[in-house]
């Protein structure tokens, strides 16, 4: 698939599809090889903004195409001879697409809404009809259909800050050819992925219908949600509070997620994640039972005031340091009478397939400038105390992953060298920090290096911040931070808005990146009405709360399932994403011997020794799944995961598609 002049707007990539980037400088260059030896090279083609340019030369002014006629022309012919369909984004309305531009003309005044009107073609994208998104930072053109004929509208843009009545947003031209016809989807607006939620909802429709629904990749939206802190106490934001979870609390979210699953798409399967500070059960435990010698020691783990804090990408020389443990604290001795005497601990430990459970470190030591002993110790004691609970070897539990406290000790090989002497292979990093980012390929992992972190061989899985403090267990005290901290203005219903919008533009986008919350925004069974734009809650946390509006926010514009994978499983998923990346894949479109429909497809890859599953995403059934994994979630379409073991893979199509 090319895509001309897209660079930062071609999406493939978020569903893994192959395509190539080609720029046309204003002085033009020769088009790609299109075929050869009877073979379409391109099964799709994308163009951005006409490739236009404003030339001042003899014979050519104004705005025009980089592409001379003979090269279009090039291009329409090899569409109709291979069924090949074009999406042209950010486009003027002209004749040209069986439209003329509504008056004023172009408008990128906030708060106009887009909403698709026809899906007819591209009904596999999961979009819904009528779900409006804003043009927010974008330019925008209204049309009227000039030539129904040829063109029919599958797009609007309201009726409000611009328009008196609807105007015709994007429009698929279906035009006649002297050997067939020829088809395009065209959109009147301007594209921006990388921060436009409008722009990530629109992509999915040009993707399934240029690719017919048969691509190779897959569209999944995978949300996760990790609480920090769990077992620890947190001093509530301008409050004289403090706040830890209480056992109601847990009550209520594990049988609200049972409710908000029945309510999301089929399909669905969300779970909150919990990472544990096991020093917090223990501190709790010994202030019930001082002077019993059911816990020994009778005290919790107390650091010293140790490390000294550095900045957050300091990188520790190795080997240096203070230890910050207590020097007698060598082994962990406390039993599990004493471990069980915390109600909130014994809850979890009884109803380990409410949650998914993963260490956040056992007193959640600031880990930049520590020592390796005190972040071995740091690990050991929390799976001995996963161990001695009942987590470890749990279906829902991860081992071999780790949330740092305050995401530190990335740059301190000592910490790394203990993470990955204790097994520990995937952690997570944080979004707003590049440093911790693979800023070159993002949906991959960071993998630490020497150089870099000071140890190789950790997996950093990218995750997003939000705009819900730690610090904060309500509405209230999340309203006074956001105004204090960050001078805003509006309220709690403010908050969510941008919450909502942001996190359904990064599902949108295919981002599997999990979010970021603490154990004090899981109060929930006493905290009042709150209201947000989308409706009032009552005792609802500020966790559940914003998962609601999302889930709210996507149930809007898409019938996706939406899942959660377990850290394990997401460091698997990541990991897998790069290994099949560096094999290179390719998908080769089947058609019928008269050309009239697509019958088939066939995997390969770049890479001989390929040990990757290449996922391909089918429009129907196929005949034979040839070994290849097979997962279809409510209402996507099907997906087969493939291994080629050193050759290619054909599959034929159950119900052939046509395509003239």
């Amino acid at each position: 698939m090319p895509c001309c002049d897209c660079h930062g707007n071609g999406n493939g990539i978020h569903h893994w599809i192959s395509y190539e980037v080609l720029t046309f400088p204003q002085a033009g260059v020769p088009l790609p090889t299109l075929e050869q030896d009877g073979y379409g090279n391109y099964a799709g083609i994308v163009t951005l903004k006409e490739l236009s340019y404003e030339y001042n030369e003899p014979g050519r002014t104004g705005w025009l195409s980089a592409l001379t006629d003979a090269q279009w022309t090039a291009l329409y012919d090899y569409q109709v001879k291979y069924g090949v369909r074009m999406a042209r984004l950010d486009v003027f309305p002209t004749t040209q697409f069986g439209a003329n531009v509504r008056a004023p003309g172009g408008s990128s005044a906030a708060g106009q809404l887009w909403s698709f009107t026809n899906l007819t073609g591209f009904e596999s994208s999961g979009i819904k009809e009528g779900g409006s998104v804003a043009m927010d930072g974008l330019y925008y053109y209204g049309a009227d259909i000039t030539d129904p004929a040829t063109t029919y509208p599958i797009a609007k843009l309201h009726s409000g800050p611009t328009f008196s009545s609807d105007a015709t947003a994007a429009v698929i031209n279906a035009f006649p050819h002297a050997n067939g016809t020829r088809e395009q989807m065209v959109f009147f607006t301007s594209f921006a992925a990388s921060w436009s939620q409008a722009s990530n909802f629109i992509q999915h429709s040009w993707i399934s219908w240029m690719t017919r629904g048969l691509y190779l990749g897959q569209r999944r939206a995978y949300l996760g949600t990790h609480i920090d802190d769990i077992l620890l106490s947190t001093e509530i934001y301008s409050t004289n509070r403090t706040f830890r979870l209480r056992v109601a609390d847990v009550e209520a979210h594990a049988a609200w997620t049972r409710d908000i699953n029945s309510r999301m798409p089929p399909g669905s399967e969300f779970l909150i994640e919990m990472a544990y500070n096991g020093n917090g059960n223990i501190e709790e435990a010994v202030q019930g039972s001082y002077g019993s010698d059911i816990c020994v020691p009778e005290s919790n783990v107390i650091t010293a005031s140790k490390p000294i804090l550095v900045d957050q990408e300091f990188k520790k020389p190795l080997g240096t340091g203070e230890d910050a443990w207590p020097p007698e604290q060598t082994s962990y001795t406390w039993s599990e009478q004493c471990e069980d005497l915390d109600p909130l601990t014994t809850y979890f430990t009884t109803h380990l397939d409410e949650f998914y459970h993963v260490s956040h470190t056992f007193t959640h030591l600031a880990l930049s400038n520590a020592t390796f002993s005190d972040v071995d110790k740091e690990i050991r004691f929390n799976q001995i105390w996963f161990n001695n609970t009942g987590f470890s070897g749990h279906p829902k539990f991860s081992p071999h992953s780790l949330v740092p406290p305050q995401i530190t000790g990335l740059h301190n090989g000592d910490a790394i060298r203990a993470f990955t002497g204790n097994g520990i292979t995937y952690v997570v990093g944080d979004n707003t920090r590049p440093a911790l980012l693979n800023t070159e390929h993002p949906f991959w992992t960071l993998t630490t290096t020497a150089e870099r972190n000071g140890e190789a061989g950790l997996e950093i899985i990218p995750r997003f911040a939000t705009n819900i403090y730690f610090n904060c267990d309500d509405a209230t005290s999340n309203t006074a931070l956001w105004q204090d901290a960050l001078g805003q203005t509006s309220g709690f219903e403010g908050i969510m808005q941008v919450e909502r919008t942001a996190a359904a533009r990064n599902l949108l986008a295919l981002r599997h990146d999990p979010y970021m919350f603490h154990q004090a925004n899981m109060h929930a069974v006493d905290t009042g009405a709150v209201r947000t734009a989308a409706r009032e809650y009552t005792d609802l946390s500020l966790l559940q709360i914003w998962v609601e509006e999302l889930v709210d926010e996507m149930a809007r514009l898409v019938s996706w399932p939406i899942r959660t994978l377990k850290h394990d499983d997401l460091g698997t998923a990541f990991v897998a994403r790069r290994q099949r990346d560096e094999c290179r894949p390719a998908l080769r479109v089947d058609y019928s011997a008269d050309g009239a429909s697509i019958v088939g497809a066939t995997v390969s890859a770049a890479d001989g020794n390929c040990q990757a599953e290449i996922p391909v995403t089918f429009p129907g059934p196929v005949r034979d799944s040839k070994g290849a994994r097979s997962e279809q979630l409510g209402s996507d379409p099907l997906t087969l995961w493939v291994r080629l073991g050193g050759a290619s893979v054909s599959f034929d199509l159950t119900t052939p598609v046509p395509v003239r």
